[in-house]
């Protein structure tokens, strides 16, 4: 049964009903019949509005199901083009890392606006992890460049030495960095500011909350998180608690 032919059966039930309740508070006596007419009436509606119900709780299922699953497959597919972008596994579980900050302030944004959970909230969410995997990889592109210039020209010697570069390829690039962000940020809030009247506002602003917010957060995590994980990473990896690493070059030969 369609949900519009149930709808309208529930009209017309909700109809019948309100006119022998009326019928029968005009008549002086009501006779059994008239009682059972009335009683079938209601028993009717109740089973009808019981079948919509759990007919709506099915297709909920059923679009939560497939959404799991469009969210899984486009996971997969984000950590695969991750790799094959880096080459390595730990860095693309460094990129990751951007996601649970993105979603601290994707479900703060959302819960400020009092959103509930939709297709169109789970199509923001999906959208903002690829813009994770974006500032990621661009932070990570100049970490990685600052280490490496600093290995060419022999000055990977020590901690300090890994904080000097650190601090060249996280503080110094914050400009790129920023403009990558605050383009895709700036071009998100006229959807926030769209009158609620207007065709398509509302399905808009909760795809465009959660990346908002998401935003926010996930680019401070990558300005104080990332940099902090690639230098325990470098350190105890390739640096091997501070000991000497061949010079740049050498490596190449």
């Amino acid at each position: 049964m369609s949900g519009k032919t149930s709808q309208d059966r529930l009209r017309r039930l909700e109809d019948r009903l309100i006119e022998e309740g009326l019928r029968l508070t005009e008549k002086e006596e009501n006779t059994l019949e008239d009682v059972n007419r009335l009683i079938e009436i209601k028993v009717e509606r109740d089973h009808l509005e019981l079948v919509a119900n759990l007919d709506q709780a099915a297709r909920i299922a059923i679009l939560m199901l497939s959404a799991l699953v469009v969210i899984m497959l486009a996971i997969i597919i984000i950590i695969v083009l991750l790799f094959m972008n880096t080459g390595s596994w730990t860095k693309t579980g460094i990129v990751l890392l951007a996601v649970p900050f993105s979603l601290i302030g994707a479900f703060g944004l959302l819960w400020l606006l009092d959103y509930n959970m939709s297709v169109a909230v789970w199509v923001g969410i999906i959208a903002l992890a690829g813009v994770d995997a974006e500032t990621g990889v661009i932070m990570l592109l100049y970490l990685d460049l600052a280490y490496e210039d600093a290995v060419k020209d022999g000055r990977m010697r020590t901690w300090d030495d890994l904080k000097v570069a650190i601090h060249q390829g996280a503080v110094q690039r914050v400009r790129p960095k920023l403009m990558a962000v605050g383009t895709t940020f700036i071009g998100l809030l006229p959807i926030m500011w769209a009158a609620t009247h207007e065709s398509g506002a509302d399905v808009m602003k909760r795809i465009a909350a959660p990346m908002v917010g998401g935003l926010i957060t996930s680019f401070i995590g990558v300005l104080v998180v990332y940099p902090a994980i690639f230098a325990l990473w470098k350190w105890y990896g390739d640096m091997k608690e501070g000991r000497k690493i061949p010079e740049y070059h050498e490596v190449k030969r």
